[in-house]
């Protein structure tokens, strides 16, 4: 997918802690709301770490899937391919 079709906020992202609110955001816009109660707080900050991760985690993707087509490669290229189709809504 090109990066001009591509429909969610550009990356990179990060979060930040408020309260009882995490919000994952690119520098102009939130990106998404997460709010927590003091039991899952690590949880919450994990999630909102995994989301932040999210725009490198698909372009690494996305260089991993262009990768030649050699032997032990092929596993590594179709899990690359599956995770682009998994956050694009493409198929694989």
């Amino acid at each position: 997918m090109s990066r001009e079709a591509m429909k969610h906020t550009p990356g990179p992202w990060n979060y930040d802690r408020s309260g009882y609110s995490l919000y994952v955001n690119s520098g102009r816009e939130v990106v998404t709301a997460l709010s927590m109660d003091g039991k899952r707080l690590e949880t919450s900050e994990a999630n909102a770490r995994l989301i932040a991760a999210a725009p490198d985690l698909l372009a690494l993707a996305e260089r991993i899937a262009r990768l030649p087509e050699h032997g032990h490669y092929l596993a590594l290229i179709d899990e690359a391919r599956a995770a682009i189709a998994k956050t694009t809504g493409e198929k694989s």
